[in-house]
């Protein structure tokens, strides 16, 4: 009986020492194999990164390639610019003589007042010397386009005001918009290429009003009537076929005003 137990004992222990056995060589298959896991999340994880940096270079280098074009755009429009500016400008500077100044006045509205009337505007005469400030554009009919500026003044200026003109219909129309300007010291500087003694000098380039010519009327028909200035006494007459009556200088600046003729003041 002793013999039993004893062998019964150590079949026991036997099968105590391979349970723990069969359990310590599992728990080493469950570490292999969290191991293992951990370093291939951690190779995906150097994968995705190493993707991630690769695909930040290239969107970094696209961008980079677009600046550079658009760069590289900018800088050959700017040169095609200037090379234009530069061919218009050699090819239109030219000086021209001139007997009077034609400008242009804008188009009168369409639109009526309440009274069913015609609106008639009112534009500044520098508005319209713009033309000869050297930098706007003037597009001729054939598409070119010019700049003028004066480079040398008479003493005597004449102001043609282009009112009339024809439609495409040749019908010829009028243009009541009323330019207001000086009677006394028009400042034509800025219209004006001076040199550098001139500037220097402080060279006046002002003109007193001496005579304005007004349109009245239809363009077909109507009247002409003269403003003139009589230097002996200082005063504005209106002329009108042989009528001769005074007037306020004030009066004349807001005229339908068609011919100016101007004397430079004294420098």
């Amino acid at each position: 009986a002793e013999a039993e137990a004893e062998a019964a004992q150590l079949e026991a222990q036997r099968r105590v020492s391979l349970l723990q056995s069969e359990q310590e060589r599992r728990r080493r298959e469950r570490a292999a194999l969290a191991e293992a896991e951990e370093r291939e999340e951690a190779e995906r994880a150097r994968e995705a990164a190493a993707k991630e940096r690769a695909e930040q270079q290239a969107r970094a280098a696209r961008l980079e390639q677009a600046a550079e074009r658009d760069a590289a755009a900018r800088r050959a429009a700017a040169e095609r610019k200037a090379r234009q500016e530069a061919e218009e400008e050699e090819a239109t500077a030219r000086e021209l003589p001139f007997l009077y100044l034609t400008v242009d006045v804008p188009p009168a509205p369409l639109f009526k007042d309440a009274l069913e009337r015609n609106i008639i505007p009112q534009v500044p005469l520098f508005a319209c010397l713009a033309k000869f400030d050297g930098q706007t554009p003037q597009e001729m009919m054939n598409g070119d386009k010019r700049r003028y500026i004066i480079t040398r003044l008479p003493r005597y200026l004449i102001v043609h005001i282009k009112r009339f003109s024809k439609n495409t219909q040749h019908f010829l129309e009028k243009n009541p918009t009323i330019v207001n300007f000086p009677v006394r010291n028009l400042d034509l500087s800025n219209y004006v290429e001076m040199s550098e003694e001139e500037r220097a000098a402080g060279a006046s380039h002002k003109y007193h009003l001496m005579s304005s010519i007004q349109h009245d009327g239809p363009p077909d028909t109507g009247a002409y009537r003269a403003f003139v200035h009589f230097k002996a006494n200082d005063s504005w007459y209106e002329m009108q076929d042989l009528h001769c009556n005074g007037v306020h200088p004030q009066l004349i600046s807001v005229s339908e005003s068609y011919i100016q003729f101007y004397d430079a003041a004294a420098a």
